[in-house]
């Protein structure tokens, strides 16, 4: 923004009710410019109609709209950008997760070096809990959140010298319009998983945490006070049992970990049924 010392963010994936929707607001209420993102801009109409919020479209998968997200921000910003938080649903998967992140931080990253030379930048990657222990039936996802945050520690360490800090917000059980929790598994007939869906089906709600799960305004008021402060952490956990995954591999021995797995997906049962249907 011409002009002024107001800082700035850029947040993707603002659809109405999400992670990204929730960031957009809390950060505006504490006085910070908003350049709010998605994909579609109708699904984020509330800050489309905000005249204090930046809202328009943006695909992190399409170069071409990140290259006009960055001269729209780049214009509007008066040449720079204070913070870059990347949010988006798990979607492509390793494209959307991991290698989107590299391509707007690899867009944006002159605008936060010029933001540097004065006061500290701020890049906020958004990673998960599964990036963090094994998810069974969420390998890809899990894989590509745990890519992040390896990529976040290096770059963290190569930006540090232009005062530019980096982020990964270890992301937990969050409740938000999108949420839907997974209480019914549906696997195709020729599943090798198949003998233990019933299983699965009958004994995971058992442990389901919706009920428990933090509320997206909470979450968005936790990470905004992070990244309104001159050093941010490198790691930042928000979000119910978004430290398990780190206790987990910190305190417990492996095998004792995998056996907890085992029963709440009930690969026990699906291990004697492998063995007493070998030929």
């Amino acid at each position: 923004m011409t002009g002024s010392s107001r800082r700035t963010v850029l947040i993707t994936g603002c659809t109405t009710g999400g992670i990204g929707h929730a960031l957009a607001k809390e950060f505006h209420r504490r006085g910070v410019k908003v350049f709010a993102t998605t994909r579609n801009p109708s699904t984020m109409q509330d800050l489309v109609d905000n005249p204090d919020v930046e809202a328009f479209a943006l695909d992190v998968c399409d170069e071409n709209s990140i290259r006009a997200a960055v001269s729209r921000v780049e214009e509007l910003a008066g040449g720079k950008l204070d913070m870059l938080t990347d949010i988006e649903d798990a979607k492509k998967l390793y494209d959307l997760n991991f290698f989107s992140v590299i391509r707007m931080v690899k867009a944006f990253t002159p605008l936060l070096l010029d933001a540097g030379r004065t006061s500290p930048a701020h890049i906020f990657n958004i990673g998960s809990g599964a990036g963090e222990m094994a998810t069974p039936y969420a390998s890809a996802y899990g894989s590509a959140k745990a890519a992040l945050k390896a990529w976040g520690d290096t770059l963290r360490v190569e930006l540090a010298p232009f005062s530019v800090t980096v982020t990964t917000v270890i992301t937990g059980m969050i409740s938000n319009s999108k949420d839907v929790a997974l209480t019914q598994l549906s696997l195709a007939p020729h599943s090798i998983y198949k003998p233990v869906e019933s299983v699965f089906n009958e004994n995971f709600p058992k442990h389901s945490v919706k009920a428990s799960r933090m509320p997206a305004s909470e979450y968005a008021t936790t990470v905004v006070n992070e990244a309104l402060k001159p050093n941010p952490r490198a790691w930042l956990y928000a979000g119910k049992m978004s430290t398990v995954g780190w206790a987990a591999k910190t305190f417990l021995p492996l095998g004792l970990a995998d056996y907890a797995l085992e029963k709440t997906w009930a690969f026990d049962k699906l291990r004697e049924q492998w063995r007493s249907s070998a030929p």
